[in-house]
Formats: structure tokens, sequence, C-alpha cells
């Protein structure tokens, strides 16, 4: 329609109105190999220099892994949120309803680990799961920053 008012044979376009379609996003997905890359990657840093970032950052992919939490239910994690008894991480999802999501044996003894490691290194424990190297609650920037880092290696 555009080529046609740009040849004068009609003198406005009439689907001007009309919203065009909308592109598929693809977003980039990290295959096994590189999720098998990054633990392996964030493990041999976690005991060789007992960094609370790289423990961090292992924990959020592994918990990441383990629930298939969001971005925001990740950063908004709470200790609390955690039943360790029964095994189970409480979120509000997506529809602003709380979610009960069960965790494995493992994924529950390594936050169990992580969380020993949290009070330890900080002292007083912050109330929630994964923060900032100032004790403070992770932003979405901080947390994008860490598969930034992560894609680049």
């Amino acid at each position: 329609m555009n080529y046609l008012v740009e040849c004068e044979v009609i003198k406005t376009n009439p689907a001007k109105k009309i919203k065009p379609q909308k592109e598929d996003v693809k977003i980039e997905v990290f295959s096994d190999e590189q999720i098998k890359q990054m633990l392996n990657f964030y493990r041999r840093i976690k005991w060789r220099e007992k960094s609370y970032v790289a423990y961090r950052d292992y924990m959020i992919i592994v918990t990441i892994l383990g629930t298939g939490i969001r971005r925001g239910e990740i950063i908004n994690l709470q200790w609390s949120d955690i039943d360790f008894v029964n095994k189970s991480i409480s979120v509000f999802g997506k529809s602003r309803r709380k979610e009960t999501i069960p965790i494995t044996d493992r994924l529950a003894k390594e936050l169990t680990a992580y969380q020993t490691f949290c009070k330890q290194y900080w002292g007083n424990l912050s109330d929630y799961v994964f923060v900032k190297r100032d004790n403070t609650q992770m932003t979405d920037n901080s947390l994008m920053l860490v598969f930034k880092f992560l894609g680049q290696k």
C-alpha cells in the first residue's frame, strides 16, 4: 500500500491504521553442555577461592534449574520461603498467587549448606537468600550481570 501511495496510484494508505504484526523474539538459552560447564566453573572457584559471589552465583543457577522459578521470584526469595522440613519453596508467581514448588533432597542440602556459609560469611543473615556484596537484596540488573558474565565465560 505504501508503494501505491509513492507511485501516486492511490492518495492515502487505507491500511495505515492497522498495527504491524509482532515479530517473534528469539531468546537464547544455554545448552546442557554449557550448563555443565557453568556449574563446573563455579564449583572450582567456590572451593578454590571460598568466594561468596561464586557460591551465590552457583546456588542461583542450581536453584533456577531445580525449581524453574523466574527472575523476579529468585530476587525476592527469602529464607522464610524455604521449608527445609517439607522440602518446598513458596513464591509469589506471575499471577500474584502464592505457589509452593517442591525441591529435591539434594537442592535442600545445598541450600542448607549455603545458608550456613552465609551465616558465617555475613555474621547476621539477611532476609533474602541471594544478596549483593553489601548484603542487600539483589536487583534485576545484578542478576542479569551474573548471566552476562557467564555468557562471556
